[in-house]
């Protein structure tokens, strides 16, 4: 079962409607000035929009049997019930883990809903970690910044050094 805040999502719905929204405004805006500065002004755009998307939409925890999966913006945890050690944290959901620390879970922050989904699913960790048999799973940790990432910040960055290089030698 796979759990995402649907206030997260809609709110990150909202943000993707925003930032279209300003991208429309700013190439009305300026329509009418030069090629150069438009891409100036323009370039960052698409970064901001894909990490803001992905930092809302991205966010889940899936409960298996045998683990529970988080999934944050850049990692996935794979956490067996047996090695959590205790569920707590003031604004976000934080596992602490044996051997490996606390663990944020970036989908159960409290700044929107509050803490009853929090609570609700360190209550359900703590019911699944006293009937669970974890002999074959272990923690794992994988990073997820894939070629999308990549792509998407490298080609950002290139663009903005060409279009500041292009304002530098226009001045």
């Amino acid at each position: 079962m796979q759990h995402r805040r649907p206030q997260r999502v809609s709110f990150g719905i909202i943000l993707i409607v925003t930032f279209s929204a300003l991208q429309i405004f700013a190439q009305q805006a300026l329509w009418h000035q030069e090629a150069t500065l438009r891409l100036a002004a323009l370039t960052p755009l698409p970064l901001i929009f894909y990490f803001s998307l992905s930092f809302y939409l991205r966010p889940s925890v899936t409960v298996t049997r045998d683990a529970l999966v988080v999934r944050n913006l850049f990692t996935v945890y794979e956490v067996p019930y047996k090695s959590v050690v205790a569920c707590g944290g003031r604004r976000a959901l934080t596992l602490e883990v044996s051997n490996h620390g606390h663990l944020p879970v970036l989908a159960y922050d409290t700044s929107i809903t509050g803490r009853k989904q929090r609570d609700a699913l360190a209550q359900e960790i703590s019911a699944r970690k006293v009937n669970a048999d974890n002999s074959n799973v272990r923690f794992s940790k994988r990073y997820v910044m894939g070629i999308a990432e990549l792509l998407c910040s490298g080609t950002t960055i290139l663009l903005c050094a060409v279009s500041f290089a292009l304002l530098w030698t226009r001045v």
